[in-house]
């Protein structure tokens, strides 16, 4: 990975690719760089690598590579703001999203609760850029295919006669309190 597929992707995204990792906020390509440009932008399908089927590429990873990812539902800010119109603030830079990313930031559920309420104690940088009425709606996207693994779930008669464990609820039960549990 390191010698043979990182240099040559880092060369795409960083010259022809869009220099999309010469804006990068640790002045280094790295892959977390080309997931939240992806994340907030759409950047890295829009500069595929040589040799990809423009043709199959859409506006997000999981579509595109459906087979090779685990994942359900796109979770790019930018797929959600395409599919429902409802777009993302523009002013969000990487660098906003770096910072929001962190443990302490946007899907931290204090900030979900702040976002939701409009309530600020103070903006941090990265925060005021996620302030507004779209942005609580794509939470809502993120908490219900990601959270509860999406508007239905699958259960057998035996299961809704005796009873079954919910998996969210189990795990919200297991976790201490001071660290978002009940």
């Amino acid at each position: 990975m390191t010698n043979q597929v990182a240099p040559p992707v880092y060369a795409h995204y960083t010259s022809t690719g869009g220099n999309i990792c010469t804006s990068s906020v640790s002045g280094m390509c790295s892959w977390g760089n080309l997931t939240y440009n992806q994340w907030l932008r759409n950047e890295v399908l829009l500069y595929p690598l040589p040799g990809m089927d423009e043709n199959v590429l859409h506006s997000s990873y999981v579509v595109t590579y459906e087979g090779y990812s685990i994942l359900n539902y796109p979770p790019e800010a930018y797929y959600y703001g395409a599919m429902s119109l409802n777009s993302l603030p523009s002013e969000a830079t990487i660098a906003n999203t770096y910072e929001g990313m962190q443990p302490s930031g946007l899907f931290n559920a204090k900030i979900w609760q702040d976002l939701w309420l409009s309530i600020s104690d103070g903006p941090r940088s990265w925060e005021k850029n996620f302030i507004g009425v779209n942005t609580p709606d794509y939470q809502r996207y993120v908490a219900l295919n990601f959270g509860y693994g999406g508007l239905f779930i699958k259960k057998t008669p035996r299961e809704m006669i005796e009873g079954y464990i919910d998996p969210v609820l189990q795990q919200i039960y297991d976790t201490p309190i001071y660290m978002g549990g009940d």
